[in-house]
């Protein structure tokens, strides 16, 4: 037992945001995978993770915002995670 334990996720998705003037209100839904292995684990592993949230983002400027986004993801075991996080957003470019 014992060594380095890792772990690593890829999802892809949609979101829709509902777009209204300074703030963008917005909903997700991902699906993806977990990869686990090293450490205690006697082998290594890939689950499926489908992921759900939203947010809502905050225009300060025309080319800059900044938001908070709430999600949850659950495994395909018995295991869930909760995650609240800022961002801050530059754009550039024509689009």
């Amino acid at each position: 037992g014992g060594g380095l334990a890792w772990s690593g996720a890829a999802a892809g998705g949609l979101v829709y945001r509902f777009d209204v003037l300074k703030y963008v209100p917005y909903a997700l839904v991902e699906l993806g995978g977990v990869a686990v292995g090293g450490g205690e684990l006697t082998e290594s592993a890939i689950d499926p993770v489908l992921e759900v949230g939203g947010g809502v983002d905050w225009l300060t400027s025309r080319d800059r915002s900044w938001g908070v986004e709430a999600r949850v993801a659950g495994f395909a075991g018995d295991t869930m995670t909760y995650s609240l996080s800022l961002r801050r957003t530059m754009r550039w470019g024509f689009f």
